[in-house]
């Protein structure tokens, strides 16, 4: 018998922690929960005529769509996907096999109504039809066949007949070629002899041996003769034999009558042509066999006839013992799992994969086959099982191990670093992850990560994967991050030289780009005994705790003799001093009397209501003696 192959894809969902075991699709399970589709076709894909398309309208409901499809003997059985209603079936090319199609639709209550069956002819023609096989001639050297064209022509114009003829004796090929006409005659045959003549219809797709046409151009030797007849005289042994001679091909030579009781082969009568009649005798209460046939020189045809006898005893028939039944096929079906598709990554699967039986038996076929196993749940090595039943009884089972990881990796991430009370970090912190899968384990976890950047909310980022492929966006953000210290600068200097009572009226300005100023920098300013003045602005600090640079400038102050007495002026004013010191002071300033003027004011100490404090003094005395 030809083989019956199911093979399937798509259905329930299982249990990861479970063992899966499909159960058989046998034709008692089977209802008819679905109508069976509408708008069957099945054709020829015009790029590809070795593919077959088989299309269907959509049946409500349809989970997936069970296509059943016969090639000669063998019958297959596959399913596609509920959303699908085309199929293409990729055929072996060969132009002599056709297919015949049907669909059924199914859901969970199991398989719906079949279509009807669509067929797919052949490429290639079908045989001639309507051979006829003659000689012509007054010798019969001439062989004639004509024939009529095939009832299919395949899916291409025919483009002629391959026409062989063969002398049937020892198959010698005495012509092969290629013709158009649907008649043909072979001149110069031996009347003596059998012929062949094989005729195959092609297209552009080829022949098909299978049907090839195939006719006999016999010996030219007479026809079968008519009218035969077989008397038996009454209450007589004697039986008249006559006929008529044939009206078409050559005359025979004589007739030989032949006869027997099981067999023609007890008794001949040999009458010669033009005579057309003869008398045999048969022996009474015996049923006779006659053979008469015509004879010439190139052999003869034959006419049998039965001769009865009413007194002939009735032969009981032999007893015929039926054939013992064949033996019970021993051989199990065979069965294979595969996945609808392949691991996404290290073996494992991160999404629903189904698992799709095909079962084969070349016997007594396939009566069972399990239902596809679709699997949802995570866990390692799930067993899905599969058994195949054929219609002897005989079970098959096989088992498929699956990996499922739908789940995405968990991570948790914590900072190296240390911020201050206003959440700022002033040294770059480090970002650490820690990764986790609980089914197929984690492959990559993101690097620690150094937050060099300034900024406010600044972050780490990178992905998480499993060994199954899923991947999980990991990231930490919110980190202030200011590693830069505040810029300070002097401010207030526009020159490097100044006068004495033209001062600059210097400051400090800080600034920070980042986190901001905390505190601004400090003022201190120094100078040397030639009036070589340094100002320097220190300890200014940002938001984050740096603390900047100290920035400095220097300057030269000019002693003269005005900006000498206007500061002795406003010392001495300051404490309200005694008008004639102060008229003093200026005068020796004026006359140029610097030891004079250093002296005066330096006596102030020790006056009991003295004029200037320690520090006037001081300051005086150091302008004083830069302008001596």
């Amino acid at each position: 018998m030809g083989v019956r192959l199911l093979a399937g894809t798509g259905a329930a969902a299982v249990a990861a922690s479970l063992a899966l075991t499909g159960t058989p699709a046998l034709a008692s399970d089977m209802t008819t929960a679905l109508p069976a589709p509408q708008g069957l076709t099945v054709a020829r894909a015009a790029e590809d005529a070795a593919k077959i398309v088989v299309s269907w309208q959509p049946v409500a409901g349809a989970s997936f769509y069970r296509i059943d499809f016969i090639q000669g003997t063998t019958e297959t059985v596959t399913f596609v996907p509920g959303d699908t209603t085309t199929y293409t079936i990729n055929t072996t090319g060969n132009p002599c096999v056709s297919y015949k199609v049907r669909v059924a639709s199914e859901n969970t209550d199991g398989a719906g109504e079949y279509t009807d069956f669509v067929t797919a002819r052949t490429l290639a023609p079908s045989g001639i039809m309507g051979a006829v096989p003659g000689r012509t001639g007054a010798t019969g050297s001439t062989g004639t066949i004509s024939w009529s064209v095939p009832e299919w022509t395949g899916e291409a114009p025919l483009t002629g007949y391959r026409m062989q003829l063969i002398r049937y004796s020892d198959n010698a090929v005495l012509s092969d070629q290629v013709v158009t006409a649907t008649s043909h005659e072979f001149p110069n045959l031996d009347p003596t002899r059998t012929y062949m003549v094989q005729v195959s219809p092609q297209n552009q797709f080829g022949s098909c041996s299978a049907v090839m046409g195939k006719s006999l151009i016999d010996k030219y030797k007479p026809a079968d003769l008519t009218g035969v007849v077989a008397t038996r005289r009454a209450n007589s042994t004697l039986v008249d034999v006559s006929w008529d001679a044939p009206t078409t091909g050559p005359k025979p030579d004589f007739v030989l009558v032949n006869w027997g009781v099981d067999k023609p082969n007890q008794g001949s009568l040999k009458v010669k042509a033009p005579a057309n009649s003869g008398v045999i005798n048969l022996a009474l209460g015996k049923n006779w066999v006659v053979d008469v046939r015509p004879y010439n020189a190139n052999g003869s045809g034959s006419t049998l006839l039965a001769v009865t006898d009413p007194t002939a005893p009735v032969v009981t028939p032999p007893v015929v013992t039926p054939p013992a039944p064949p033996a019970p096929e021993k051989t199990p079906p065979a069965i294979s799992a595969a996945l609808t598709r392949a691991a996404d990554r290290n073996g494992w699967h991160n999404g629903p994969v189904s698992v799709i039986f095909t079962c084969t038996d070349a016997q007594s076929g396939v009566g069972g086959c399990s239902s596809p196993v679709t699997l949802t749940a995570d866990g390692g090595d799930q067993v899905v099982t599969g058994t195949a039943t054929d219609n002897a009884g005989n079970v098959t089972t096989t088992s498929v191990k699956v990996s499922m990881d739908r789940t995405a990796p968990t991570y948790s991430a914590t900072v190296e670093g240390t911020k201050n009370a206003a959440g700022w970090f002033r040294t770059a912190p480090t970002v650490n992850f820690t990764c986790a899968d609980a089914a197929s384990g984690v492959e990559t976890c993101p690097a620690s990560v150094l937050v060099g950047t300034d900024g406010a909310g600044q972050g780490a980022t990178g992905t998480v994967t499993d060994k199954a492929g899923n991947t999980t966006a990991a990231a930490v953000t919110g980190l202030n991050v200011d590693t830069t210290a505040p810029a300070v600068q002097v401010k207030g200097l526009s020159r490097s030289t100044y006068t004495l009572g033209a001062m600059p009226i210097l400051g400090c300005d800080t600034s920070d780009a980042v986190s901001g100023v905390a505190k601004q920098a400090g003022l201190s300013v120094s100078r040397d005994s030639k009036a070589q003045y340094t100002a320097v602005c220190g300890n200014g600090t940002d938001v984050a705790g740096n603390v900047a640079a100290p920035a400095s400038a220097t300057y030269t102050v000019t002693a003269t003799v005005p900006g000498l007495i206007a500061l002795t002026q406003r010392y001495l004013a300051a404490n309200n001093a005694t008008v004639g010191l102060g008229k003093d002071l200026v005068n020796k300033l004026q006359h140029g009397q610097y030891a004079l003027y250093i002296s005066k004011v330096q006596k102030e100490q020790k006056d009991k209501k003295p004029g200037l404090t320690a520090a006037q003094i001081d300051e005086l005395v150091y302008w004083a003696r830069l302008l001596g």
